[in-house]
């Protein structure tokens, strides 16, 4: 999760072949349906997937800005990408990127079920996993939590095979698949609480591509208009806060230090934002 979060080290572009007389764009994307999908309905004129190609991760920011190989990619947000690139400011995964399911070794689960605030977690010497340079680290750091990062994906998983009780937090929108893929470990997810910071995904859009980021930002203010945007989300996650129970578990809340005034002003504005929809209907517990 994207935090990139990726299952490998290479990611895919997939190239939106245009109708006639417009322009082919190629958007990065780690395999996930949504976000080309809303695109699609964002901005008709690109609809048909075309070949794919692969761009290591640590190349996307120069990608984007090149405008040669990758022209849009959905990310969380940061000082580089809203300096060099142009945002969209519509938080594209209502803020399920920022609501965490811990990850952890079965041995571990009474100690979790004792959780109910960072407190908790510093008292019992809880420690983060995460992969280097994600967004997660800095928020979990400003909590004064100890935090271990690797650059391997899969060494996340292994480091939970331990006898220090650690959490490797994963979205809701991420577990499913991700314990599918590891249904040989010993790793379940933890039951009773709710990770929570502010993390939007935004569109990137190249500089190369300025009147399509136009096209863009028009046709995703009148999917929000229209109520299709909703539509198209729950088309997509319909079951989220079912398989996990989210409603019934113990919320603790992070503050996130990353995020710039025009992402505040955005996750502030509007009524999309899931964690402020979800709040009142929540179990809650600040620190």
């Amino acid at each position: 999760m994207v935090v990139l979060a990726p299952v490998t080290l290479f990611t895919i572009i997939f190239t939106f072949l245009a109708e006639a007389g417009s322009e082919n764009v190629k958007m990065w994307n780690s395999n996930y349906g949504y976000p080309i999908n809303l695109l699609r309905e964002a901005a008709p004129k690109s609809t048909r997937l075309g070949p794919s190609i692969e761009v290591r991760q640590t190349k996307l920011l120069g990608e984007l800005v090149s405008g040669k190989n990758i022209h849009i990619g959905m990310f969380p947000p940061t000082e580089g990408f809203e300096s060099n690139l142009i945002p969209i400011y519509v938080p594209v995964m209502r803020g399920i990127l920022g609501m965490r399911i811990c990850l952890i070794n079965p041995r571990f689960q009474n100690l979790f079920k004792k959780i109910k605030s960072i407190s908790d977690l510093r008292k019992n010497k809880i420690e983060m996993l995460g992969g280097v340079g994600w967004p997660d680290n800095d928020v979990y750091r400003h909590a004064k939590l100890e935090v271990r990062t690797t650059k391997n994906f899969r060494d996340l998983y292994a480091l939970l095979d331990s006898k220090t009780p650690r959490c490797f937090s994963r979205s809701i929108g991420e577990v499913t698949k991700e314990l599918k893929e590891i249904a040989d470990l010993n790793i379940i997810a933890e039951p009773t609480i709710l990770l929570q910071y502010d993390l939007p995904s935004m569109y990137f859009v190249s500089p190369k591509k300025a009147e399509f980021a136009k096209d863009l930002e028009e046709g995703l203010s009148r999917l929000l208009k229209s109520g299709k945007f909703l539509d198209i989300f729950w088309r997509y996650h319909n079951s989220l806060f079912s398989d996990y129970n989210v409603i019934n578990r113990t919320v603790v809340y992070f503050d996130n230090p990353n995020l710039s005034d025009k992402v505040k002003q955005m996750i502030e504005s509007g009524n999309i934002w899931l964690p402020k929809v979800l709040k009142n209907k929540i179990k809650s517990t600040n620190d």
